[in-house]
């Protein structure tokens, strides 16, 4: 008679562990790639460019006040801004976001200043200065006759890139005239100049 009565009960509090093992709460969640899409749409709107938003790994609980570090990136530069995304007024599936961006730019994201290497020594020539002189005197004919005899001296000249030599240019009736003449491009083999003339003749 003992066991009999003792049974039902013990089977009860079985199915009563049963049941509570069996119970749980758990919150609505989101990828994290949808949290920053939603981000990047809500900046997109406020500032006009869109910029791309990584919130990580994770799923995001759809609970106000869900907190998701994100890291944003300005596509214009490239430059990564850590980023706060609040989760807010959720209504089932649906949310809203509120979105901070760092006022600095993450260590390391902003790329170093180029250096400007100094420029290496580039070609030179030492050129008579006659051969220079008869240049431009025939680049200045091309450009306006009458002929202007060019006289950049009696030495050889240093021809290099970026070079400059001031000569006189006289003109067939005698007026002579200031003429500044800047070598523009050297080879190995070749250069060129450009000839600017006074406007004016010498006084």
């Amino acid at each position: 008679m003992t066991t009999r009565r003792l049974a039902p009960v013990f089977a009860f509090a079985a199915f009563a562990l049963l049941l509570s093992g069996c119970t749980f709460t758990a919150n609505l969640t989101v990828p994290p790639e949808s949290v920053a899409t939603v981000a990047e749409d809500a900046l997109e709107a406020e500032v006009g460019s869109r910029p791309a938003i990584d919130c990580g790994d994770e799923d995001v609980d759809l609970v106000n006040g869900t907190e998701v570090a994100c890291v944003l990136t300005d596509p214009a530069t490239s430059i990564e801004y850590d980023a706060k995304v609040v989760i807010d007024d959720v209504e089932g599936t649906k949310y809203q976001v509120n979105v901070t961006v760092a006022d600095e730019p993450r260590a390391g994201s902003v790329p170093a200043p180029d250096v400007e290497e100094p420029a290496a020594e580039g070609i030179r020539h030492s050129i008579a200065a006659a051969s220079v002189s008869k240049l431009a005197a025939d680049a200045l004919f091309k450009e306006a006759p009458p002929y202007f005899e060019v006289d950049c001296g009696d030495s050889d000249l240093d021809v290099f890139l970026g070079a400059v030599f001031d000569c006189s240019a006289t003109h067939p009736e005698g007026a002579v005239y200031d003429a500044a003449i800047t070598v523009t491009d050297v080879t190995e083999t070749t250069y060129k100049i450009d000839v600017v003339r006074a406007a004016a003749p010498r006084s």
